[in-house]
């Protein structure tokens, strides 16, 4: 949820719902502030290839999946959840990442 910066509270205001939103707004912001909620604007289905990125942005996954190891031998499962810049765009050229993957176990 994006918090509209548009919004202005009207003349004839409801004290008890600005109340109600003004208490929704404060739960939220503090899960994010305790770590229990993040929010993600950087998605994409496959590895970033065009934009602007700085050391260490991640771009999340926007269609994880379990997949098997494609190392040798290893029977392994995993599950890519993004990618991370590990050296950033400059104006010659695009930003490296590198997969992250989490094993599932299975």
């Amino acid at each position: 949820m994006k918090l509209n910066l548009e919004y202005q509270i009207p003349e004839n205001w409801d004290q008890d719902q600005v109340e109600r939103v003004v208490t929704q707004i404060t739960d939220v912001v503090n899960l994010l502030a305790e770590g229990r909620m993040s929010g993600t604007y950087l998605t994409a289905s496959t590895i970033p290839t065009v934009g602007a990125y700085a050391l260490g942005d991640f771009v999340r996954n926007s269609n994880p999946s379990e997949q098997n190891s494609v190392a040798a031998g290893v029977a392994a499962k995993y599950v890519n959840i993004g990618w991370i810049c590990t050296s950033p765009t400059t104006p010659s050229t695009s930003a490296t990442f590198k997969e992250c993957r989490v094993l599932t176990g299975n």
